[in-house]
């Protein structure tokens, strides 16, 4: 199983949206709903590191794949290097197709 990494912005994602269903939902079970299914994708990803859609239409200099949360309007964005995965963004569906695109440098 590859290791993974999070660039800083993904990680605050993540934390984000945990609070999000936590703290504005109120709901706890929702979001260890959400983390389970955030654990079980990114598990997948490192055995299957490959195995996301491939994310066309953006001028990257590598590829960058993508995967959705099983329930969860959300898609984690990452690309695969030698050694290990780098999780680039956690995003809403409904939130601007690229907006993580600034952050190819960082990777």
């Amino acid at each position: 199983m590859m290791r993974y990494r999070f660039l800083a912005i993904a990680r605050r994602e993540y934390l984000e949206a945990v609070r999000w269903y936590r703290d504005d939902v109120q709901d706890i079970e929702l979001a260890q709903d959400f983390i389970a299914s955030f654990r079980q994708r990114l598990e997948r990803i490192q055995r299957f590191p490959h195995s996301g859609a491939l994310v066309i239409g953006f001028d990257v200099p590598f590829d960058i794949r993508r995967a959705k949360l099983k329930r969860f309007p959300f898609h984690i964005f990452f690309t695969v290097r030698e050694t290990e995965v780098i999780i680039i963004a956690i995003t809403h569906e409904k939130r601007r197709p690229g907006h993580w695109t600034d952050r190819i440098d960082d990777v």
